[in-house]
């Protein structure tokens, strides 16, 4: 029941058996869009969605023969509505980017004895490492929990929604979803992504690090970091200018 007090759209819930497919629920939703009109316009984002929900909902739009669509990508208008935070969001947002640089700390740590002591060790391994330490070390979550004084956090609810990815020795992939090979880690140039969800709010972190290197890639490097500390400064300052209350 909606209080008195709301003005909003009308929401309906379509509810379905865990054993039941989603055919029914979708062929309703898409009745929705259409409104009896052979023409029907459907968002999409830039990075297709994966998952047996996708599958269906993409074969319930084929198999909708009556109708012709016409997609329209609606990106940037998700971004700019998924922007807007409240406190309570941006409290969960918080504590998903301390557990992400927590993790990547431990991995730096890592790092750091494989290579002093000169010893042949995976990326797929150290990657299975900061995963298990999620996933099966309960007091490692409460040390971070502790440690950042974190006292109405549910530490249940930390979690890797994309498995460690860890490169090294000249083969690098920059792609947001990319597989963990099982290639020695070297002491050369190492890219670490690490991504840790709390609460359904993810932060996705990748960190750059270089060893022994000389001085034309430090220089690249200064470089680059230069142009985006340049660029951020102009964002929060865009933002901040149009946007502040």
């Amino acid at each position: 029941m909606k209080p008195k007090s709301y003005k909003g759209p009308e929401i309906e819930v379509l509810v379905r058996s865990l054993s039941s497919s989603n055919d029914e629920a979708i062929s309703k939703i898409i009745g929705y869009i259409s409104e009896g009109n052979s023409k029907c316009r459907v968002g999409t984002l830039n990075e297709p969605a994966q998952g047996s929900l996708n599958d269906e909902w993409n074969k319930n739009l084929q198999n909708s023969t009556n109708l012709n669509i016409e997609y329209v990508y609606i990106s940037s208008f998700v971004e700019e509505i998924m922007a807007v935070k409240d406190s309570d969001e941006i409290e969960n947002l918080k504590v998903s980017g301390k557990f992400a640089c927590t993790l990547m700390g431990r991995l730096i740590k890592n790092f750091e004895s494989i290579i002093d002591d000169d010893k042949k060790v995976t990326h797929k391994s150290l990657s299975n490492q900061i995963k298990s330490l999620v996933e099966d070390n309960l007091n490692f979550r409460k040390q971070f929990k502790e440690k950042n004084k974190l006292t109405n956090v549910d530490i249940e609810l930390l979690e890797m929604f994309l498995p460690p990815v860890i490169q090294s020795g000249g083969n690098y992939d920059l792609n947001y979803m990319c597989t963990i090979d099982d290639n020695n880690l070297s002491s050369d140039v190492l890219i670490c992504k690490i991504g840790v969800r709390y609460k359904d709010y993810n932060s996705h972190l990748t960190r750059t690090y270089m060893i022994d290197s000389d001085k034309v890639k430090i220089d690249l490097i200064n470089f680059i970091y230069f142009i985006i500390n340049r660029l951020s400064k102009i964002v929060i300052r865009f933002y901040s200018t149009h946007f502040s209350t």
